[in-house]
């Protein structure tokens, strides 16, 4: 699990939902939440990691944009096919693994490009294409990190959904002009103003 996943389920008593794979992606290629249920997958996946930076590095592009992460490695364990793959954002009981704030995911709601999460008693839900979607951990990838104070404390108020939209906008315009010692100290500023 990635640190900028939350979880809101009970994993080993889930996993048994997908006992029946070998490993599950969100989206067949998003490592935000992985389960593995098999450990010949991990070995496998070492294997084409040492592969690639012993023996392919500069001479293969698993991005077409040229870089490499996780998840550049997990669609190539996919591509290969030795394991059984599951999906976990299949909706299984109305709850879904979240495969990430702005990814689309069958069965889920994006609206303006990002998923609108509510709270009930504390438990996070995704607008669904018919019922909600009880939300089993939420990927809060890139600026939607602004969430995470408030998911956490089970709710989402009109004017925290703002002051995050605010935030973001703001990260999203200024972070590319500013050097990487001025992007540090601005993230001190922000968190010490509490937002």
């Amino acid at each position: 699990m990635d640190s900028d996943v939350m979880l809101f389920e009970n994993i080993t008593e889930d996993a048994k939902n997908f006992a029946q794979y070998d490993y599950l992606l969100g989206n067949g290629n998003n490592a935000g939440l992985t389960i593995i249920n098999n450990t010949k997958v991990l070995l496998g996946y070492r294997d084409i990691v040492l592969d690639f930076y012993t023996n392919k590095i500069g001479k293969a592009e698993y991005e077409a944009n040229g870089t490499i992460t996780d998840m550049s490695f997990w669609k190539e364990m996919k591509r290969r096919g030795e394991f059984k793959l599951g999906e976990i954002t299949s909706i299984i009981n109305g709850a879904s693994y979240d495969a990430g704030l702005f990814v689309k995911q069958e069965g889920v709601i994006l609206k303006n490009g990002e998923k609108e999460i509510f709270f009930k008693n504390g438990i996070p839900y995704a607008r669904g294409e018919g019922e909600p979607v009880r939300m089993k951990c939420l990927h809060c990838q890139g600026p939607t990190k602004f969430y995470m104070k408030y998911f956490a404390r089970g709710n989402l108020s009109a004017v925290n959904k703002k002051k995050v939209k605010l935030m973001m906008w703001l990260r999203n315009t200024f972070s590319p002009l500013l050097s990487s010692a001025l992007r540090t100290s601005a993230k001190k500023v922000i968190s010490k103003t509490g937002f």
